[in-house]
């Protein structure tokens, strides 16, 4: 998106940049103001425009994006599960997990998602299994880096890759808003993270702006 400015003898060619993050996250139009232009000798012409930039708040930024765990615990539970959008019971499904990415049992188990480039996550909103099982997500930390989990696995956030250290279960089957810490950096892999000796389950998981 350019503006121009013109003056005698010159004219000046200037951008205005949105990175990729925040293409993702708004729209926006652009208006031309009506100005009057006399061109005289010493005076300088701005022309002016007025661009009109609307936040995407409820868009989900992690819906179907490419996932990992740390382990598979069955092939009813793969990870993908957590960002496909559906929430509701599914009896079908084998060893009871309803449309739920699950782990093996173990410590420091772990759920990432790829969310295509760098952006900076207000709220995240996690949902846990409908039928009981509050251990399978308790106690865990949410986070936000720029390395990838297919090259090295995450570990727990610290400093500013720390988005919310979550100690209480989350009401089953309910999706729960979690807010990041204000000083949160922004980072391309959205990950949960438990310490817990247990399965990690995480029926859906979506990220937003705020």
């Amino acid at each position: 998106m350019t503006f121009l400015q013109a003056s005698p003898g010159l004219l000046f060619l200037g951008q205005l940049l949105l990175s990729s993050s925040c293409l993702a996250l708004v729209t926006y139009d652009l208006t031309i103001l009506p100005v009057n232009i006399t061109a005289k000798s010493g005076q300088t012409v701005t022309l002016q425009f007025q661009l009109n930039v609307t936040l995407n708040t409820n868009e989900n930024l992690a819906l179907n994006k490419t996932t990992v765990l740390s382990t598979l615990y069955s092939a009813d539970s793969p990870s993908s599960r957590a960002v496909d959008g559906v929430t509701t019971w599914n009896p079908s499904l084998a060893y009871g997990h309803p449309n739920c990415a699950v782990t093996m049992y173990a410590a420091n188990s772990w759920l990432a998602v790829d969310l295509g480039q760098e952006i900076r996550i207000g709220r995240v909103r996690i949902t846990s299994r409908t039928d009981g099982f509050p251990e399978q997500l308790t106690d865990f930390y949410i986070g936000l880096t720029n390395v990838s989990p297919w090259t090295t696995p995450p570990s727990v956030p610290t400093g500013n890759t720390l988005c919310k250290h979550n100690t209480v279960h989350p009401p089953n089957g309910v999706p729960t808003d979690i807010f990041c810490e204000p000083n949160t950096a922004p980072g391309r892999y959205l990950y949960v993270f438990s310490t817990a000796v247990n399965h990690l389950s995480i029926c859906e998981l979506e990220a937003y702006y705020n």
